[in-house]
């Protein structure tokens, strides 16, 4: 193995212990929701990019360590040692939220909050500066 395969396999082990972490600190997870906590967030050596952290997830997945439970077409991830229970009770709490984030009325007014920021005279005063 050359020393960037070995960087890869590196950042996809980094990329599952910090998969598993934040699991077991919030029970069961989105991938959209782990990609934030890890890609977007946290200390930059510990960033993992969310092509890699994808092959740390089937990797999770495959080896059992990971459990998937789908709700219509979003798979949430959970540790499948973890206690059924926990795990149930936060899907019922994270599913609810992230439903009502799904529905046409939020992202309808997301979408109309963007635009509205896209036209502030601020940005074209930013822009400027550039």
């Amino acid at each position: 193995m050359n020393s960037q395969q070995q960087k890869i396999q590196e950042r996809i082990a980094l990329g599952a212990q910090r998969i598993v972490n934040i699991l077991r600190k919030h029970g069961i997870a989105t991938m959209r929701m782990l990609e934030q906590k890890i890609s977007d967030a946290g200390p930059n050596p510990q960033r993992v990019d969310p092509h890699i952290l994808t092959k740390s997830r089937i990797m999770l997945v495959d080896r059992g360590v990971l459990g998937v439970q789908m709700q219509g077409n979003t798979p949430w991830y959970y540790i499948r040692t973890a206690d059924p229970a926990t795990v149930g009770a936060r899907f019922t709490e994270l599913s609810a939220l992230h439903g009502q984030t799904e529905r046409r009325t939020f992202t309808d007014r997301m979408g109309d909050t963007a635009e509205i920021a896209g036209s502030s005279p601020v940005v074209p005063a930013i822009n400027k500066r550039n």
